[in-house]
Protein backbone atom coordinates (compact mmCIF):
# COMPACT_ATOMS: atom_id res chain seq x y z
CA UNK A 1 0.00 0.00 0.00
CA UNK A 2 2.97 2.40 0.90
CA UNK A 3 4.37 1.55 -2.59
CA UNK A 4 1.13 2.73 -4.41
CA UNK A 5 0.59 5.57 -2.56
CA UNK A 6 3.64 6.55 -3.60
CA UNK A 7 3.14 5.97 -7.26
CA UNK A 8 -0.60 7.50 -6.69
CA UNK A 9 1.28 11.09 -7.35
CA UNK A 10 3.00 9.92 -10.79
CA UNK A 11 0.07 8.14 -11.43
CA UNK A 12 -2.44 10.93 -11.98
CA UNK A 13 -0.32 13.28 -13.34
CA UNK A 14 1.04 10.97 -16.03
CA UNK A 15 -2.96 9.66 -17.17
CA UNK A 16 -3.69 13.26 -16.80
CA UNK A 17 -0.98 14.80 -18.93
CA UNK A 18 -1.54 11.40 -21.72
CA UNK A 19 -5.55 11.94 -22.22
CA UNK A 20 -4.95 16.01 -22.16
CA UNK A 21 -2.66 15.26 -25.01
CA UNK A 22 -4.32 13.11 -26.49
CA UNK A 23 -7.41 15.83 -26.59
CA UNK A 24 -4.83 18.94 -27.44
CA UNK A 25 -3.39 17.16 -30.91
CA UNK A 26 -6.87 16.08 -32.02
CA UNK A 27 -7.73 19.86 -31.40
CA UNK A 28 -4.48 20.92 -33.17
CA UNK A 29 -5.42 18.90 -36.04
CA UNK A 30 -9.05 20.41 -36.73
CA UNK A 31 -11.55 17.96 -34.29
CA UNK A 32 -13.10 19.87 -32.00
CA UNK A 33 -14.85 17.12 -30.78
CA UNK A 34 -13.19 16.64 -27.22
CA UNK A 35 -12.46 20.48 -26.28
CA UNK A 36 -16.51 20.02 -26.02
CA UNK A 37 -16.32 17.51 -23.84
CA UNK A 38 -14.06 19.15 -21.43
CA UNK A 39 -10.68 17.05 -21.99
CA UNK A 40 -8.54 20.21 -23.48
CA UNK A 41 -7.63 20.78 -19.48
CA UNK A 42 -5.01 20.01 -17.17
CA UNK A 43 -7.77 19.55 -14.52
CA UNK A 44 -7.20 15.83 -13.60
CA UNK A 45 -10.84 15.49 -12.53
CA UNK A 46 -11.74 16.24 -16.47
CA UNK A 47 -9.95 12.85 -17.24
CA UNK A 48 -9.73 10.45 -14.00
CA UNK A 49 -12.12 7.70 -13.89
CA UNK A 50 -13.50 6.26 -10.52
CA UNK A 51 -13.44 2.82 -11.72
CA UNK A 52 -9.76 2.85 -12.79
CA UNK A 53 -9.17 4.62 -9.49
CA UNK A 54 -10.78 2.12 -7.74
CA UNK A 55 -9.51 -0.29 -9.03
CA UNK A 56 -5.75 0.86 -8.81
CA UNK A 57 -6.29 0.17 -5.45
CA UNK A 58 -8.12 -3.54 -5.79
CA UNK A 59 -5.97 -4.71 -8.68
CA UNK A 60 -2.92 -2.54 -8.47
CA UNK A 61 -3.71 -1.38 -12.22
CA UNK A 62 -5.81 1.71 -12.90
CA UNK A 63 -6.83 3.98 -16.18
CA UNK A 64 -8.20 7.19 -17.41
CA UNK A 65 -11.16 8.16 -19.09
CA UNK A 66 -10.08 7.68 -23.06
CA UNK A 67 -10.61 10.73 -25.07
CA UNK A 68 -13.06 10.22 -27.84
CA UNK A 69 -12.29 11.53 -31.69
CA UNK A 70 -13.96 12.11 -34.62
CA UNK A 71 -11.55 11.10 -37.14
CA UNK A 72 -14.72 12.30 -39.63
CA UNK A 73 -13.14 15.87 -38.83
CA UNK A 74 -9.03 15.25 -39.52
CA UNK A 75 -7.87 16.07 -43.08
CA UNK A 76 -6.01 13.26 -43.28
CA UNK A 77 -7.31 11.20 -41.09
CA UNK A 78 -4.35 8.13 -41.25
CA UNK A 79 -2.21 10.59 -40.78
CA UNK A 80 -4.05 12.29 -37.85
CA UNK A 81 -5.06 9.33 -35.77
CA UNK A 82 -1.81 8.00 -35.67
CA UNK A 83 -0.56 11.87 -34.48
CA UNK A 84 -3.23 11.53 -31.92
CA UNK A 85 -2.42 8.47 -30.57
CA UNK A 86 0.98 8.65 -30.50
CA UNK A 87 0.35 12.00 -28.40
CA UNK A 88 -0.07 10.45 -25.05
CA UNK A 89 2.97 7.79 -25.01
CA UNK A 90 4.80 10.41 -26.25
CA UNK A 91 4.29 12.94 -23.31
CA UNK A 92 4.18 9.89 -20.83
CA UNK A 93 8.43 9.73 -22.50
CA UNK A 94 8.90 13.49 -21.86
CA UNK A 95 7.65 13.36 -18.56
CA UNK A 96 10.24 10.42 -17.56
CA UNK A 97 13.17 12.56 -19.15
CA UNK A 98 11.71 15.37 -17.62
CA UNK A 99 11.76 13.23 -13.78
CA UNK A 100 15.26 12.10 -14.71
CA UNK A 101 16.73 15.80 -15.35
CA UNK A 102 15.41 16.96 -12.30
CA UNK A 103 15.73 13.74 -9.75
CA UNK A 104 19.69 14.18 -9.31
CA UNK A 105 18.78 18.22 -8.18
CA UNK A 106 17.15 16.44 -5.65
CA UNK A 107 17.07 14.42 -2.31
CA UNK A 108 15.29 12.42 -0.03
CA UNK A 109 11.44 12.26 -0.23
CA UNK A 110 11.09 15.10 -3.27
CA UNK A 111 13.56 12.89 -4.46
CA UNK A 112 11.98 9.77 -4.34
CA UNK A 113 8.62 11.29 -5.55
CA UNK A 114 10.17 12.61 -8.69
CA UNK A 115 12.30 9.39 -9.40
CA UNK A 116 8.57 7.24 -9.02
CA UNK A 117 6.95 9.75 -10.90
CA UNK A 118 9.76 8.99 -13.90
CA UNK A 119 9.04 5.53 -14.00
CA UNK A 120 5.09 5.78 -13.47
CA UNK A 121 5.49 6.84 -17.08
CA UNK A 122 8.04 4.65 -18.36
CA UNK A 123 5.45 2.14 -17.94
CA UNK A 124 2.64 4.43 -19.04
CA UNK A 125 4.37 5.04 -22.13
CA UNK A 126 5.32 0.85 -22.74
CA UNK A 127 2.24 0.00 -21.47
CA UNK A 128 0.07 2.00 -23.98
CA UNK A 129 2.38 1.23 -27.06
CA UNK A 130 0.87 -2.65 -26.79
CA UNK A 131 -1.07 -3.52 -29.82
CA UNK A 132 -4.32 -4.03 -27.61
CA UNK A 133 -7.68 -2.39 -27.95
CA UNK A 134 -8.62 0.04 -26.79
CA UNK A 135 -4.81 0.97 -26.00
CA UNK A 136 -3.06 3.34 -27.94
CA UNK A 137 -0.90 0.65 -29.24
CA UNK A 138 -3.75 -0.46 -31.58
CA UNK A 139 -4.26 2.09 -33.23
CA UNK A 140 -1.15 3.25 -33.74
CA UNK A 141 0.38 -0.16 -35.12
CA UNK A 142 -3.25 -0.40 -37.30
CA UNK A 143 -2.21 3.08 -38.47
CA UNK A 144 1.57 2.31 -39.32
CA UNK A 145 0.18 -1.20 -40.96
CA UNK A 146 -3.37 -1.16 -42.19
CA UNK A 147 -3.79 -4.74 -42.89
CA UNK A 148 -2.86 -5.56 -39.30
CA UNK A 149 -6.22 -7.00 -37.94
CA UNK A 150 -6.37 -5.76 -34.10
CA UNK A 151 -9.74 -6.69 -32.62
CA UNK A 152 -12.33 -3.97 -32.51
CA UNK A 153 -15.21 -6.24 -31.30
CA UNK A 154 -15.89 -4.42 -27.80
CA UNK A 155 -16.32 -7.65 -25.95
CA UNK A 156 -12.67 -8.86 -27.19
CA UNK A 157 -11.46 -5.06 -26.03
CA UNK A 158 -12.48 -6.42 -22.74
CA UNK A 159 -11.42 -10.07 -22.43
CA UNK A 160 -7.95 -8.68 -23.93
CA UNK A 161 -7.30 -5.96 -21.09
CA UNK A 162 -8.72 -8.17 -18.48
CA UNK A 163 -5.96 -10.72 -19.97
CA UNK A 164 -3.25 -8.08 -19.58
CA UNK A 165 -4.46 -6.88 -15.81
CA UNK A 166 -3.99 -10.63 -15.03
CA UNK A 167 -0.31 -10.95 -16.74
CA UNK A 168 0.57 -7.93 -14.94
CA UNK A 169 -0.70 -9.21 -11.86
CA UNK A 170 1.03 -12.52 -12.19
CA UNK A 171 4.05 -11.04 -13.19
CA UNK A 172 3.91 -12.51 -16.44
CA UNK A 173 5.33 -8.80 -18.16
CA UNK A 174 7.40 -7.74 -14.88
CA UNK A 175 10.47 -9.30 -17.12
CA UNK A 176 10.49 -6.41 -20.05
CA UNK A 177 8.90 -4.06 -17.78
CA UNK A 178 11.50 -4.58 -15.10
CA UNK A 179 14.58 -3.85 -17.74
CA UNK A 180 12.52 -0.66 -18.67
CA UNK A 181 12.62 0.89 -15.28
CA UNK A 182 16.31 -0.71 -14.51
CA UNK A 183 17.43 1.16 -18.04
CA UNK A 184 15.79 4.10 -16.28
CA UNK A 185 16.75 4.55 -13.05
CA UNK A 186 20.38 3.71 -14.17
CA UNK A 187 19.81 6.79 -16.50
CA UNK A 188 19.25 8.89 -13.00
CA UNK A 189 22.20 7.19 -11.51
CA UNK A 190 24.60 8.17 -14.18
CA UNK A 191 23.02 11.98 -14.56
CA UNK A 192 23.60 12.06 -10.29
CA UNK A 193 27.33 10.97 -10.83
CA UNK A 194 27.34 13.74 -14.44
CA UNK A 195 26.21 16.56 -12.16
CA UNK A 196 28.47 15.64 -9.07
CA UNK A 197 31.69 15.72 -10.70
Amino acid sequence: MRNLLLMLPGLVVGLTVHEYAHAMVARLLGDRYPESEGRCTLNPFAHLSPAGLLALFVLGFGWARPVTINPFNYRNPRRDVLLVSLAGPAVNIVLAGVAAIIAPLLTGSAFTLVVATGIINVILALINLLPIPPLDGSQIWSSLFPNLKLARNQTVAVVVVIALIVALRSGAIDRPLAFAVDRYVALIEWLQLAMNR
